[in-house]
């Protein structure tokens, strides 16, 4: 509200000089007109320009840190939990043939699996998987989730 004031008063001011020097009422108010009439197409312009700018930003904050969260996830628990699942599939080998990630995958290799992976039909047997061990890894890695509560 200050900042609007400042402004306003110096907008005043400039006008008054321009006056002093030209003392001319006219073209004063012309321009001023003509700068009232543009002025909410501009603030309408940078709005949705800083609008998009701003949101584009967050996206990318939001995305690394989803990218954070899924990294650490797969660190402390996810291969684990994959390996485990994995052991559960009757058809194994032909999941590990499609989705065996290599270090020379390119784009047509992730195509491919994710294709793979959206057709596939088999489903896990629970009665394939240690529950009593999962448990327990499951529980060793609980100081992730707790790191929440640290007063940091």
């Amino acid at each position: 509200m200050l900042a609007a004031a400042i402004s306003i008063a110096v907008s005043a001011l400039l006008y008054f000089i321009h006056y002093l020097i030209f003392r001319d009422l006219y073209h004063i108010f012309i321009y001023m007109l003509g700068d009232f009439a543009f002025l909410p197409l501009e603030v309408f312009l940078v709005v949705i320009v800083i609008e998009r700018l701003l949101i584009r930003r967050e996206q990318r904050v939001v995305r690394q840190k989803l990218n954070m969260v899924v990294g650490s996830f797969y660190s402390e628990v996810g291969n684990h939990l994959l390996k485990e699942l994995l052991e559960s599939f009757c058809d194994r080998p032909r999941i590990i043939q499609h989705l065996n990630l290599k270090g020379d995958w390119g784009p047509a290799e992730f195509t491919r699996a994710a294709s793979y992976a959206r057709r596939m039909e088999d489903i896990p047997d629970c009665k394939r998987i240690d529950l009593e061990a999962l448990k327990g890894f499951l529980e060793s890695k609980r100081t992730f989730r707790d790191c929440r509560k640290s007063p940091l």
